[in-house]
């Protein structure tokens, strides 16, 4: 999916997409974001800011996580109304949808917490056990969601230096050399010494939204003071939805 034939495939797909048109939410949440800007900067960098979630749609999916009171939900879409609302939304899915070429479908959602060192619960980013063969969670990676695919995340809770903050590297989202596209992931060593100043962290408020295209190399960071909750939304052209997960 990333190596020298990516591009003919992911035409393939693209023509041959029969997704029907997503219903859409026309509240206009987003109505100020430069839709041509975003998709520049995905583009160029696999990485770009969007905007900033309205104050009562963060307080209604940390109310959601309350009552329900787990460590990771698996596509909470299909039980909480607003985080269904944002993963309809006209202009995120404008986004969506031209950056992938294509009608775009709603792979997976999830929010997940990630406590800190600090706190009594295991600083973990899974929720099912990690096998040998696996990298470690705050390696660089990427991942091959689909031959092209855009996830939009949200910070639920403030997020700084010291709580987990969403780190990539720009760039490598394309072209893809025999090396990278072998090494699935790298430490932070290798990281700094081949790609330098293109590590990028990504901090703010609760309730910033940015997308990405994961098969540039990321990861979160560790989470050394305050817990972390992020919601994601993984679009992709033509996979089908996986099965239903719940976390222990």
């Amino acid at each position: 999916m990333v190596g020298p034939f990516s591009v003919p495939l992911l035409r393939v797909c693209q023509k041959l997409n029969k997704s029907l048109p997503q219903r859409l939410e026309i509240y206009p949440t987003f109505a100020q974001v430069d839709v041509d800007q975003v998709l520049q900067c995905l583009e160029e960098v696999g990485s770009a800011h969007i905007g900033q979630l309205p104050a009562e749609y963060v307080s209604e999916i940390l109310v959601y996580c309350d009552q329900n009171n787990q460590t990771s939900y698996w596509n909470p879409h299909q039980s909480c109304d607003v985080i269904d609302r944002i993963a309809r939304n006209a202009k995120l899915l404008e986004i969506v949808r031209k950056y992938l070429g294509v009608e775009p479908r709603l792979w997976l959602s999830r929010l997940n917490w990630t406590f800190s060192l600090a706190g009594d619960q295991c600083n973990s980013d899974r929720v099912s056990p990690r096998s040998d063969s696996d990298y470690d969670i705050h390696d660089f990676h990427y991942d091959t969601h689909d031959f092209k695919s855009l996830t939009i995340f949200i910070y639920l809770t403030d997020v700084t230096v010291d709580s987990g903050p969403h780190m990539f590297i720009s760039g490598t989202h394309k072209n893809k050399s025999l090396r990278e596209i072998r090494n699935i992931s790298i430490c932070d060593e290798v990281a700094k010494h081949q790609y330098g100043d293109k590590i990028h962290m990504v901090l703010g408020e609760k309730g910033t939204i940015f997308a990405e295209d994961l098969s540039c190399y990321h990861k979160a960071a560790v989470c050394k003071e305050a817990n972390r909750l992020i919601l994601s939304l993984d679009y992709v052209i033509r996979n089908k939805v996986p099965a239903v997960r719940c976390a222990p």
